[in-house]
């Protein structure tokens, strides 16, 4: 007569382990402070690896033969802006290879910030300034980055070289190079930076535009990459972006919104 309790106690018991299982750690480190640990060298991957996978971006970065280092033929029109993109209506991007026409350089300047806070969105900001000089860009830019719940944010800063890739034609881009620092909790993390910049504009109004970069520290990389989708009038420009961060594994993911203009 006394199993049915038996049977009916261990079974309370399972269901309040399995609850107990289920409830939250509070003493569990969120994704910042775990992203700050593989910044300071606590992780397990051994140098060797971390070394074979530097040459494996850089192998793959730097493919010198889609760059301006000289023209094709003797006549090439040199690289050259327009104001703005769909100005020119044989361009439909930024770029215009006509001597009588364009710009010899052209300024990029751009901000985003948060959207409503959701599982989706992180707590955002940023700002970039980007010149683009013929077949050269110079590239500064600052980020700032909250998990919610995380003690302390992350503050990136970025200044770069950026050379033209030969294609893209009717859009832009090219191969980033320079330094990135990452600030978290008063520490700074400092490496070189690789990257590539990709930018279309298929048809008035819209552009979609998607960036990478890859960053060495001492014990971590890091990863950016975004994506864009923007909205152009004129000399003014609305972005709706998607941010990726990767430090060391640790994975962050947010969307944004965003403004610029060319001038």
């Amino acid at each position: 007569m006394r199993q049915p309790a038996s049977n009916l106690f261990t079974i309370l018991l399972l269901a309040g382990v399995l609850l107990f299982s289920a409830l939250p750690d509070v003493q569990a480190q969120s994704r910042t402070e775990e992203a700050k640990d593989r910044l300071d060298g606590k992780s397990d991957e051994p140098p060797v690896v971390r070394a074979a996978r530097i040459f494996l971006h850089i192998g793959i970065d730097v493919m010198p033969t889609f760059f301006y280092f000289q023209p094709l033929y003797a006549d090439e029109p040199p690289l050259r802006y327009n104001r703005y993109p769909y100005q020119n209506p044989n361009y439909n991007g930024i770029r215009n290879f006509a001597d009588e026409e364009g710009r010899g350089g052209l300024w990029d300047v751009q901000a985003t910030f948060s959207l409503p806070q959701t599982s989706w969105a992180m707590q955002q900001a940023s700002a970039r300034v980007k010149r683009n000089i013929r077949y050269w860009s110079l590239i500064a830019g600052y980020e700032y980055l909250k998990e919610d719940g995380a003690p302390y944010p992350i503050h990136q800063s970025e200044f770069l070289f950026e050379r033209k890739f030969r294609f893209l034609p009717q859009g832009d881009g090219g191969f980033q190079f320079g330094l990135r620092t990452l600030h978290l909790d008063g520490d700074i993390y400092a490496g070189p930076d690789f990257g590539v910049n990709l930018e279309i504009f298929p048809w008035r109004p819209f552009s979609l535009a998607y960036n990478a970069s890859w960053t060495y520290t001492t014990f971590a990389d890091v990863i950016n990459q975004q994506l864009d989708l923007g909205i152009h009038i004129d000399a003014s420009r609305v972005f709706f972006r998607y941010r990726w961060l990767d430090i060391g594994g640790v994975k962050f993911g947010t969307f944004t919104a965003g403004a610029g203009f060319y001038f």
